[in-house]
């Protein structure tokens, strides 16, 4: 299958979420799949950029700073990431690609923008991967306040599982929090199992 996989992170970045990424990847190429990785970067100076990684596709997709930079700044990086990143794509060697699934990796909460446009555009389904349920951990943490960023980060991770037809959980205790989710729609919420590209079809 042709898989096409969104993140915000990857190496030669070595946090835990680009280890994941990266582990992720090779597994796919491993099975046998064409392994597309999307990816932002405020570094690069044209639209795009192409590398090869361990058998997969990986494209590096003009967008702004969101990494090291205030919390102001870094939300608004965010917010506009994933529109940046489909007008980079566009001018791109990809511009044209169809995928048979769309998978990505949250955190970042944004990127539902893109993925509903790759869906569309292949008729294929998508696969989000959730490592934490932001910005519910924020507020049990004492990080934040149900207030107005509260409000909108939740609408904004909203957003995020509309566009999922499959939620994979890193922890299993956070299937209850889909339930109603999952009411809505014929959706699956699966807690720490291996993806089935069969439920792509």
């Amino acid at each position: 299958m042709k898989l096409v996989l969104i993140a915000d992170t990857f190496p030669p970045l070595r946090s835990s979420g680009a280890v994941q990424l990266r582990d992720l990847a090779r597994a796919f190429v491993r099975q046998g799949h064409e392994v597309t990785v999307l990816l932002p970067a405020a570094e690069i100076a044209g639209y795009w950029a192409e590398e090869p990684f361990d058998g997969a596709r990986v494209m590096r997709l003009k967008a702004p700073a969101t990494k090291d930079i205030g919390y102001v700044r870094r939300t608004l990086g965010e917010w506009r990431m994933p529109y940046a990143m489909r007008r980079a794509l566009g001018q791109s060697p990809l511009a044209g690609a169809r995928w048979d699934g769309v998978i990505w990796y949250s955190p970042s909460i944004f990127h539902a923008p893109l993925v509903r446009t790759l869906k569309a555009r292949s008729r294929c389904k998508s696969y989000l991967i959730i490592r934490d349920i932001f910005p519910e951990w924020a507020v049990d943490l004492g990080l934040m306040r149900k207030g107005l960023p509260y409000r909108f980060f939740k609408w904004i991770a909203r957003q995020q599982y509309e566009a999922a037809d499959i939620i994979g959980v890193q922890t299993p205790g956070n299937t209850g929090y889909f339930q109603h989710w999952q009411q809505e729609k014929p959706r699956r919420v699966l807690g720490s199992r291996p993806i089935d590209f069969g439920r792509f079809a």
